[in-house]
C-alpha cells in the first residue's frame, strides 16, 4: 500500500522529537469521526512503528438537554437540529448521521445574509411558521440524543440501560437511512458486515454487563471499531475523560494537571488570567470575571453533584454546580497538590477536574499528543493564543503538538468502477442526477462545492422578484418562464390601472385646488361687496338719518339721495351674481369629486386589481419559497461536504464498501501535519 508523502516525514520526526508519547483521541461519542483515526494505526503499521495510542471517551459534560421543556414521557429522545424548535441544541455523546448526513444547520440568519425574507414567507406559510421554520433549518441526516427531563446529568453518570432504547432506535434510523442510498444488491451485505454487527455489539455488551455506563460501551466498543477499519489494535489503550481527569493526592502530580499549577501559584496566576482572558476575547467564551471572584477556567465535575467552574479566594473555594458548593478553607490553595487534599477532603473520590473549552487542549496536550482531524476543534486557535501569552511573559510551558489527519474522504469514494450511490434530493438536485456512480461522484464533488457556493453569490445579488423570475427562468424552464410571464402580465395591468387612478387622483387634487381657489374669490367678494356698501351706501344713508333728525323727510334733496341709494344697489347686483357663480362652481367640482372617488377607488381596490395584486403576490412567494430552497440546498451542499470530508463518520465507509477497498484509499491518501499549539 503506498502513502502519502508526509506520513513518514511526520511520523519519524514524531518518533524523533516524542519518542515516548502517548497518542490521544479524545472524542464524546464513537458513532462519528473517531474511529476514522484509524487510518493513522494502519499507517504507523505499515512503517513498522508502534505508538501507544489512548482512545478517550470525553464523558465530562451535561448531557444534550432543550432549553424549553418537551411534552413527552421519555427520558431520552433522539432529535433533529434546526433554528427553531431544537435552537441551540448541543449534542455530542449521541450523536448520529446518515450517509452525507452533517450537523449543517441553515439558520434564519444564513437565509437573511442571502437575501430571503424568511420571516415573511414563514409567517404566510400554509404548513404555520413553526413547523416551517423547523423544516427549512433542519440539519439534514442528523439526529442526536437528548434528555429530557428538568435536571442535568453528567454523561459520565448516564446508566446504558436508560439510553440504551433510544440509542437502538438512533443506531437504526441512521443505518437504515444510508443503506437505502445503497444499490440494492449491495445492501444486505453492508447491513450485515456493519449495520447488524454494531447493533449486535451494543446489544451484547447491555446483556453482559446490564449496569454499565454509556462511556463504558463507547470505550468497549473503541477498538472494535478500529479493527472494523483494518487497523492494528495492539496498541489501543481506552479511558473516559472522569477517569483521565480524576483530581487526588496522588493524580495531581501528573503533567496533565500542571496548567492547573500555573493558574493557582501566586507569582503566575495574574499572568495566567490574563493569558486567557486575551484569548477569549472577542467570543462567546466568558472571561474568568464573569463567573465571579476567583474563577478558574476549570471545572470540578463531582458525582451526583453535578459540574461546575472552581472559584478560589484566600478564604473559599466554591463551586458553581446546582446549587453552589462552598468549602472554607484553612490556608489559601497555591497548587494544584494543595487544590487535591482540599477536594479529598471534602468531596472524597472520585472528582474530576475538566478545563473549559480553551484550557482542555492545553492541559492534555501536555501530556499527550492530540489526534484531531482537519476542523476539528475549533478553539485550537484560541489556546494557541493563551499559550503563546504564557510564553512570551517568562511562563516555561512546553507542550506537544496536535497530529492533524487530512482524509481525502470523497475523493476515494470512487474507484474507477460502475458502482452507484443514490443521493439525497439537495445533492440529487446540485449534481443534476439522484443517480451517480461513485467514480463520478469523487471527481465532481468538489466542483458541485463551488458551484453552490456560487449559486448562493449569485442569489445574494438578486434583489427583486421579478429579477428572481428571471433567473429562475433561465435556470429552471418553462414553469417559471411561463409565470415570469404571467407576473409581467400582472404587473403591467396593475401599473396602468396605478397610472389610470393616479390621473384620477391628480384631476381630484386639482379640482381641490380650484375649490380653495373658488372659496378665496368668495370671501374675496364678499370683503368686496361690504367694503363697496360703508363706501357708497351707507354714507347716503347716514345723510337721510341726519336730515329726518332735522324733520327733513321729503322734498327734492331727498329724492335725489334716495335716487343715489337705488342706482348703487343696483350696480351692486354684480357682486351677488359673482359670489353665486363661486358657489355654483364649488358645487360642480364638489359634485365630480364625489363622481370621480368610486372610480379611483375601483381602480385601486376593485376585483380586477385584486385579482391582479393576489395572483402577484402568490408568484412572488412561490418564487421567494424556491430561493429558500436554493439556498437551503447550496449550504447543506456546501458545507455538508467539506465538513463531512474534514470528518466522515467512519461505519459509512465498511457500508457503502465492504471490500475495505474504500478504507485503503482514504488510508494511501491522508495526509499528516503537525500543528504547533
Amino acid at each position: 500500500m503506498t502513502m502519502h508523502p508526509s506520513v513518514p516525514k511526520v511520523l519519524s520526526e514524531l518518533k524523533e522529537r516524542f519518542p515516548n508519547s502517548t497518542l490521544l483521541a479524545l472524542g464524546q461519542t464513537v458513532f462519528w469521526d473517531e474511529p476514522t483515526k484509524a487510518v493513522l494505526n494502519r499507517l504507523a503499521d505499515q512503517l513498522g512503528l508502534r505508538f501507544p495510542f489512548l482512545l478517550c471517551v470525553h464523558c465530562t459534560d451535561y448531557f444534550a438537554k432543550l432549553s424549553s421543556p418537551l411534552q413527552t414521557d421519555r427520558k431520552i429522545v433522539a432529535l433533529p437540529h434546526n433554528d427553531g424548535t431544537t435552537r441551540n441544541l448541543w449534542s455530542a455523546a449521541g450523536e448520529l448521521s446518515c450517509l452525507f448526513g452533517s450537523e449543517t444547520i441553515p439558520t434564519r440568519q444564513r437565509y437573511v445574509n442571502a437575501g430571503v425574507a424568511f420571516d415573511k414567507v414563514a409567517k404566510r406559510h400554509p404548513d404555520g411558521e413553526q413547523a416551517f421554520t423547523d423544516r427549512m433549518t433542519e440539519a439534514w441526516g442528523w439526529r442526536g440524543l437528548v434528555h429530557t427531563e428538568l435536571h442535568s446529568v453528567i454523561v459520565h453518570e448516564v446508566c446504558l440501560q436508560h439510553v440504551l432504547e433510544p440509542l437502538m432506535e438512533l443506531l437504526n434510523w441512521g443505518f437504515e437511512e444510508s443503506l437505502n442510498l445503497l444499490p440494492p444488491q449491495h445492501r444486505e451485505e453492508a447491513r450485515s458486515v456493519v449495520a447488524d454487527r454494531i447493533r449486535g455489539w451494543v446489544s451484547d455488551f447491555a446483556k453482559q454487563y446490564p449496569d454499565q455506563c454509556l462511556s463504558a460501551l463507547y470505550q468497549w466498543l473503541f477498538p472494535r471499531f478500529f479493527a472494523m477499519m483494518g487497523a492494528p489494535t495492539d496498541n489501543l489503550s481506552t479511558n473516559c475523560s472522569a477517569n483521565l481527569l480524576k483530581l487526588s493526592p496522588e493524580t495531581a502530580c501528573l503533567p496533565r494537571f500542571q496548567l492547573v499549577d500555573i493558574f493557582l501559584n501566586p507569582e503566575t496566576r495574574p499572568l495566567a488570567e490574563q493569558a486567557y482572558n486575551q484569548a477569549v476575547a472577542d467570543s462567546e467564551i466568558y472571561t474568568l470575571d464573569r463567573f465571579g471572584e476567583g474563577a478558574l477556567p476549570f471545572d470540578l465535575i463531582i458525582p451526583k453533584r453535578g459540574r461546575g467552574t472552581i472559584r478560589l479566594t484566600n478564604r473559599w473555594m466554591t463551586v458553581e454546580t446546582d446549587p453552589p458548593l462552598t468549602v472554607a478553607l484553612p490556608h489559601p490553595v497555591h497548587s494544584v497538590q494543595e487544590l487535591a487534599q482540599v477536594v479529598a477532603e471534602r468531596f472524597g473520590t472520585g472528582v474530576s477536574l475538566v478545563g473549559k473549552a480553551v484550557t482542555l487542549v492545553s492541559m492534555l496536550a501536555r501530556e499527550f499528543m492530540f489526534v484531531m482531524n482537519e476542523g476539528g476543534s475549533p478553539y485550537v486557535w484560541r489556546t494557541r493564543r493563551m499559550n503563546q501569552y504564557l510564553r512570551e511573559h517568562g511562563v516555561e510551558w512546553n507542550i506537544h503538538p496536535i497530529l492533524r489527519l487530512v482524509y481525502p474522504t470523497w475523493d476515494t469514494l470512487g474507484d474507477g468502477a460502475d458502482r452507484e450511490i443514490s443521493l439525497p434530493e439537495h445533492l440529487a438536485n446540485a449534481f443534476g442526477k439522484r443517480e451517480v456512480s461513485m467514480a463520478e461522484f469523487s471527481a465532481r464533488w468538489l466542483e458541485v462545492v463551488q458551484e453552490q457556493r456560487a449559486l448562493l453569490d449569485t442569489i445574494r445579488r438578486v434583489t427583486s422578484p421579478r429579477e428572481m423570475l428571471v433567473f429562475l427562468a433561465q435556470r429552471d424552464g418553462k414553469h417559471w418562464h411561463s409565470l415570469r410571464e404571467e407576473y409581467d402580465h400582472h404587473t403591467t395591468t396593475l401599473r396602468q390601472l396605478r397610472q389610470q387612478a393616479e390621473a384620477i387622483h391628480n384631476h381630484i387634487h386639482t379640482l381641490y385646488a380650484r375649490i380653495k381657489e373658488w372659496k378665496a374669490d368668495y370671501q374675496r367678494i364678499e370683503r368686496d361687496k361690504g367694503e363697496n356698501y360703508r363706501r357708497t351706501i351707507q354714507p347716503l344713508k347716514d345723510e337721510l338719518w341726519e336730515m329726518a333728525q332735522n324733520g327733513i323727510t321729503h322734498g327734492e334733496q331727498v329724492e335725489h339721495i334716495r335716487e343715489a341709494i337705488r342706482q348703487h344697489e343696483e350696480s351692486r347686483k354684480q357682486f351677488d351674481r359673482e359670489l353665486q357663480r363661486r358657489r355654483e362652481w364649488i358645487a360642480e367640482a364638489r359634485a365630480e369629486v364625489a363622481r370621480l372617488k368610486p372610480q379611483r377607488l375601483a381602480l385601486e381596490r376593485g376585483e380586477q386589481n385584486q385579482r391582479a395584486r393576489q395572483r402577484v403576490m402568490e408568484i412572488e412567494r412561490q418564487a421567494e419559497l424556491r430561493k429558500m430552497e436554493l439556498v437551503r440546498q447550496a449550504i447543506l451542499v456546501s458545507e455538508g461536504l467539506v465538513h463531512t470530508d474534514h470528518r466522515p463518520t467512519f461505519w459509512w465507509i465498511p457500508l457503502v464498501d465492504p471490500s475495505g477497498s474504500w478504507a485503503d484509499r482514504m488510508t494511501e491518501g491522508t495526509e499528516l501535519y503537525l500543528e504547533e499549539i
